[in-house]
């Protein structure tokens, strides 16, 4: 629907109506992962930057201005998928439901090994 009204957007089909298809770590959740990244890179190569945000991600305050003015400039700024986090910790798994990612080569290579490791 969204694409007939104009809006750009990705629909996977061997997803939709499959209850529990796509449970947080089975298989098709994995799958569809690395489908997701594989649009985000599509979009970088465009020389757009993403922010990504699953609809379940909500905002106590804009996050806009933090992303958008840090110094020096990343590639990729993700939220760790795990509550406090310290720079040492050893949980620094990013949590794909909400990152920004910077049309760059380094981001682009990123999402490139992703997809070669996925199982």
């Amino acid at each position: 629907r969204l694409t007939s009204e104009g809006v750009p957007s990705y629909y996977a089909p061997e997803h939709a109506g499959a209850p529990g298809a796509v449970r947080f770590t089975n298989r098709a959740f994995k799958a569809l992962c690395v489908r997701r990244l594989a649009v985000v890179r599509s979009i970088l190569l465009l020389g757009y930057h993403v922010w990504f945000s699953d609809v379940d991600v909500f905002f106590l305050s804009d996050p806009w201005p933090g992303l958008a003015t840090l110094s020096p400039p990343c590639d990729w700024v993700y939220q760790p998928n795990y509550y406090n986090v310290t720079a040492l910790s050893v949980h620094k798994e990013g949590n794909g439901g909400f990152f920004l990612l910077r049309s760059t080569a380094p981001a682009v290579a990123l999402l490139e090994a992703t997809a070669r490791s996925a199982p």
